[in-house]
């Protein structure tokens, strides 16, 4: 959020006006990636904070009115101790500008970009057992920041990434997953090659020159389908931050080489069922034992045992 403070009355925002990209609070909408507008602080509050499981914070919001309508406006963090002293009710702002990137992470927001890549549709089950459809997309804008939006369900397995095409996603999660990320709603609308203004002007500067653009990723890259953030760490990692002798069970990744594999018990005989891996009994009468399936089988499977 940048502004400047000024004296005197709200001006209509036209193309007379000092600066002609100066648009009205009516005018504006969850598509517009740059905009100014003009108006009167009519509200302030005080600071609040606030303090839950992920962590403190400040916060502070104003109101401000134009010949056209009014807006409220909330400052966090940072953003709230350096424009608290600037802010006055009764001031005009000019030049109040949208902030770039500091949206907090778990708010709903719109975004629009060019699909610059798309991931084939894959199939996860849930914490609670259920499979559901999830596709990847790159979205990038004149910015030159590209960012991931993950679509769920009937979305992403009807998605055409063919062509490029703009996509804007109206309710879109924000998360710090793997950076900054998003992550579509059920209750989410995504549109693509949507006819309005701000997607014909992504098209045309793709087309022009973003395509050959070198992208800055917001979001840290991760194999297909994983589902949690990266955590690498390295063997001495491991071993000096005593992984794995916890209560809980620690995950991590690591790019290792195999030196030596050990040929002598590298495979057991496991038990055959789906959702069961122990090892079975030889009962020395063309049967195997599984103790926790508390049944016999014909057969069993072979499981490598890495240690």
């Amino acid at each position: 959020m940048k502004f400047s403070p000024m004296k005197g009355s709200p001006m209509k925002a036209t193309s007379s006006s000092p600066s002609s990209s100066v648009i009205p609070i009516a005018s504006l909408n969850p598509y517009q990636s740059k905009w100014t507008i003009r108006a009167r602080v009519t509200n302030k509050s005080n600071i609040r904070t606030w303090s839950n499981s992920k962590g403190e914070g400040k916060l502070f919001s104003f109101e401000i009115v134009d010949e056209s309508g009014e807006i409220k406006i909330t400052a966090f963090n940072k953003e709230a101790d350096k424009f608290f002293s600037l802010v006055e009710q009764g001031q005009v702002l000019l030049h109040l500008k949208a902030a770039e990137g500091g949206q907090q992470t778990d708010t709903i927001i719109d975004v629009i970009g060019v699909c610059k890549s798309a991931e084939d549709v894959s199939r996860i089950t849930t914490k609670s057992s259920r499979e559901v459809s999830k596709r990847a997309l790159n979205l990038i804008d004149t910015t030159g920041k590209m960012v991931t939006v993950t679509l769920w369900g009937e979305e992403a397995e009807k998605f055409d990434g063919s062509g490029q095409p703009v996509v804007a996603v109206k309710g879109a999660r924000l998360s710090d997953f793997g950076g900054r990320s998003l992550s579509a709603l059920f209750s989410s609308t995504v549109m693509v090659n949507p006819d309005i203004p701000e997607a014909f002007r992504l098209r045309a500067w793709y087309d022009r020159t973003g395509y050959a653009l070198h992208s800055q990723s917001l979001t840290e890259t991760r194999s297909a389908g994983s589902g949690a953030r990266m955590n690498w760490k390295t063997l001495s990692d491991v071993k000096t931050e005593h992984m794995g002798h916890g209560e809980k069970a620690d995950y991590f990744s690591c790019v290792a080489t195999v030196v030596y594999t050990r040929k002598e018990n590298c495979l057991y005989q496991a038990c055959p069922s789906a959702d069961c891996n122990k090892k079975v009994i030889d009962q020395q009468n063309g049967l195997y034992r599984c103790e926790k399936c508390n049944r016999e089988f014909p057969n069993f499977k072979y499981r490598l045992l890495l240690s």
